[in-house]
């Protein structure tokens, strides 16, 4: 009976290849005269966003924390909804300041 090698070459190849399609697409886009720094003013206004999908009702948002006192308002937040929040926040700030 003969023994059948497998070659390493294939599995080098894969990998390789894969490495190259996340180095370019994790790569920034440049974008010309677009400045990366936020302004104190911007970073109020995004916190303010932030805080304001965490902490009141709206139509399409329940708050999971109290304004007042800081706490939960619900058994079982968890991180997921606190980021989903953050998210919905920041949207909110980035169309404000992009004047949409």
């Amino acid at each position: 009976m003969k023994k059948v090698e497998k070659s390493s070459s294939a599995g080098t190849k894969d990998e390789s290849s894969t490495n190259a399609q996340d180095s370019q697409v994790c790569q920034p886009i440049a974008k010309p005269n677009v400045s990366s720094r936020l302004s104190n003013k911007d970073v109020l206004l995004i916190k303010e966003k932030i805080l304001h999908c965490l902490v009141d009702d709206f139509k399409g948002n329940q708050a999971i924390f109290d304004r007042k006192e800081g706490w939960q308002v619900f058994n079982g937040t968890d991180l997921s909804m606190v980021m989903d929040s953050v998210v919905k926040g920041l949207k909110f700030a980035q169309s404000e300041l992009n004047g949409c």
